[in-house]
C-alpha cells in the first residue's frame, strides 16, 4: 500500500490530474434533476353547452372547474363547483382523450356510494380529488395539449345520458 509520502513528485502530480480528471467526469455526467413545473387551469367553465352530444334539454347549470399539475409529482389535483342541476348529482367523471365536441373514454369516476370519497348528492356543491399522471392511462401529452375533461351527472340521466355539465381542461404554466 502506498503513503503519500512515499510517492515522487512527479507520480503525485499524475495521481492529482488523473483523480481530478476521474471527478470532473463523474460531475459532468451527473443527471441534471428534471426542473419541476406546475400548471394551472382556473374558473374552467362548466356547462351543457359542452357536453357531446349537446342535450335536447337545455339545463340551468353551471359550474366551474380548478385544477393543477405538477410535472414532478405526475399529480393533477382538481376542484369542481356546480350549482342549478336539475336533479342531485350522482358521480364527476374524468374522460378523455377528445377535443371538445367529442367524446372520450371514462379514465376516473367518483359515484355517489358509501365512502367517503365521491360527490355530495346535492343540486349544488363541490367535489376535489386528485388523479395520477401514469404515462399509460392519463398521458402528460394528452392532459397538456387539453384533450382531457370533467363531466358532471345527475339523478336526470334520461335528459341528460352524457352528463349534465362538462368542461375541458386546459392549463397555463404557472412557474
Amino acid at each position: 500500500m502506498l503513503f503519500l509520502a512515499q510517492i515522487s513528485p512527479a507520480m503525485f502530480q499524475r495521481l492529482s490530474i488523473i483523480v481530478l480528471s476521474v471527478a470532473t467526469v463523474a460531475a459532468v455526467s451527473c443527471k441534471k434533476s428534471p426542473e419541476t413545473v406546475t400548471y394551472a387551469g382556473t374558473n374552467l367553465p362548466l356547462n351543457a353547452a359542452q357536453v357531446a352530444p349537446t342535450p335536447a334539454v337545455a339545463s340551468p347549470a353551471t359550474g366551474t372547474l380548478n385544477a393543477s399539475y405538477d410535472n414532478t409529482t405526475r399529480t393533477m389535483s382538481y376542484t369542481v363547483t356546480w350549482s342549478n342541476t336539475t336533479d342531485s348529482v350522482t358521480a364527476i367523471r374524468i374522460q378523455g382523450p377528445a377535443d371538445g365536441g367529442y367524446n372520450g373514454a371514462i379514465l376516473q369516476s367518483f359515484a355517489n356510494s358509501t365512502t367517503s370519497n365521491t360527490p355530495p348528492r346535492r343540486k349544488s356543491g363541490s367535489f376535489s380529488q386528485s388523479l395520477a399522471v401514469d404515462n399509460v392511462v392519463v398521458k402528460e401529452t394528452e392532459l397538456l395539449a387539453g384533450l382531457y375533461y370533467v363531466t358532471v351527472y345527475t339523478k336526470a340521466s334520461a335528459a341528460y345520458p352524457t352528463g349534465e355539465l362538462r368542461g375541458q381542461l386546459t392549463f397555463q404554466r404557472s412557474n
